[in-house]
């Protein structure tokens, strides 16, 4: 597994733990769980386009979880 974090989203943050890191490992088990060979990533950086206006405290964050996984059938998407 692969973990990247640029260094402008490195720091510390207020919101929910718990929450997020609930949500990273249902997805970080679910791409484990369908990867027989190749690997997972994930990846956190700051969305500085969607920076609201107003207020400078507010740093949105963009979290990827990829895997080199089967995927899912075309139907589906």
């Amino acid at each position: 597994m692969m973990m990247f974090v640029e260094p402008a989203a490195r720091g510390a943050y207020r919101g929910d733990p718990t929450r997020l890191r609930q949500i990273l490992l249902n997805l970080l088990n679910n791409a484990i769980k369908f990867t027989e060979t190749g690997g997972v990533s994930i990846q956190v950086a700051v969305k500085l386009g969607d920076m609201p206006t107003g207020d400078e405290h507010i740093v949105p964050l963009r979290f990827e979880v990829g895997d080199t996984g089967m995927g899912m059938a075309q139907s589906v998407r």
